[in-house]
């Protein structure tokens, strides 16, 4: 009698817990429950797959399509199985629902369109295979979130252009395949963004390497631990250029404000004939020109003369006015000598007359006193 109970509870349990897809095979191998799923004619994903599931193997058929809240259910899915079907498109929410799934093969389909959102929510994700389908362009943000991931193979697909922000959540990357597609160029900050890579591989693509501004991609790759394997369109490995004629390359250019250089020269009156101006020039020397300001003060009231000179005018400018400063120390010198010279001529004749003087009086006052 306990015999026949015991049987009967195993079963249950077995039904309950193991209910299984009829085009599936559903089997428990220590506390992992993988549901390998088979039928030639299967062109839809089978319904009823049990939600204790940790892997499920659909790959080798006819799927099409993958709509969206497919595994909704399966939030205890840690590996999925895609690859080797005809699935031409990823939709938005197709993947929603597995929120601990670590490793998905989607490689060996007709791909070519990739949603935005396709794997949106895909939190623990660390192995992605899109590998050998048609991807030509991919968004900007279609990994975003996927922070945990570590293997990206995105080999064998017909990708021309890489955005530059597509990898930017991806920093515990630590190798990428981006090998046999249509790659022309690479811009280094499309890959600065994953901090943790060791390997790339960029092979069996026409990479125009022409430009030194490959010389920064190959300064980024050389310090992957890992190594990497990439290919000019010409076959002339990327370890092999030389980049010895390239000026160097900078990440951005600092672009410094330097405050211009003033000398004030300043002309004071040399003579009582002056018109009693006082005129200061102020040479302003920047980098690609020379402003002279002249400032002319007159009753009070300020003009300012603007000119802008080139170096070449400079170099004139400040020559005509050393000679005019020569000049007018000279002019000053001269009237200083010819008004020296009036005054030792004034100094003479008063002396002279004081000698004449002298005695005439004292003649004039004996005639007096003798009259």
């Amino acid at each position: 009698m306990s015999s026949t109970f015991l049987l009967i509870v195993v079963t249950v349990l077995k039904s309950t817990v193991f209910a299984c897809p009829s085009e599936c095979r559903c089997d428990t191998i220590l506390i992992h429950k993988i549901v390998l799923c088979s039928g030639e004619g299967l062109t839809v994903l089978p319904s009823g797959i049990p939600m204790s599931t940790s892997s499920l193997f659909l790959s080798y058929y006819q799927i099409t399509t993958l709509e969206a809240n497919s595994f909704q259910t399966l939030s205890a899915l840690k590996t999925l199985y895609l690859h080797e079907n005809q699935i031409a498109m990823l939709d938005a929410n197709a993947f929603k629902g597995l929120t601990a799934l670590v490793n998905m093969t989607l490689n060996y389909n007709q791909i070519s369109v990739v949603h935005v959102a396709a794997f949106e929510g895909l939190a623990a994700l660390e192995s992605l295979h899109l590998h050998n389908n048609l991807i030509t362009t991919l968004d900007a943000n279609v990994f975003k979130g996927l922070k945990k991931l570590q293997v990206l193979f995105l080999q064998e697909n017909q990708i021309t252009i890489l955005e530059e922000n597509i990898f930017k959540d991806l920093t515990a990357l630590g190798y990428l395949d981006l090998a046999n597609n249509q790659i022309t160029t690479i811009d280094v900050n499309v890959l600065n963004n994953l901090i943790a890579l060791h390997g790339i591989n960029l092979a069996d693509n026409p990479l125009k390497c022409v430009n030194c501004i490959m010389q920064r991609l190959k300064t980024f790759l050389e310090r992957l631990p890992l190594g990497y394997l990439a290919v000019c369109d010409d076959g002339t490995l990327v370890n092999d250029l030389n980049f010895d004629n390239c000026p160097e390359i900078t990440e951005k250019t600092t672009k410094t404000t330097t405050q211009p250089t003033t000398s004030v020269t300043e002309t004071s009156p040399m003579s009582e004939t002056t018109t009693g101006e006082t005129t200061t020039t102020i040479t302003t020397t920047t980098h690609h020109q020379t402003d002279v300001i002249g400032i002319n003060t007159d009753d009070n009231r300020i003009h300012f003369n603007i000119k802008e000179t080139t170096t070449d005018e400079k170099e004139t400018t400040t020559q005509q006015s050393t000679n005019e400063m020569r000049e007018m120390t000279t002019e000053a010198n001269l009237t200083t000598s010819l008004n020296g010279s009036k005054s030792d001529v004034t100094s003479k004749s008063s002396r002279n007359l004081q000698r004449l003087t002298g005695p005439l009086l004292v003649v004039l006052l004996n005639l007096l006193l003798y009259c």
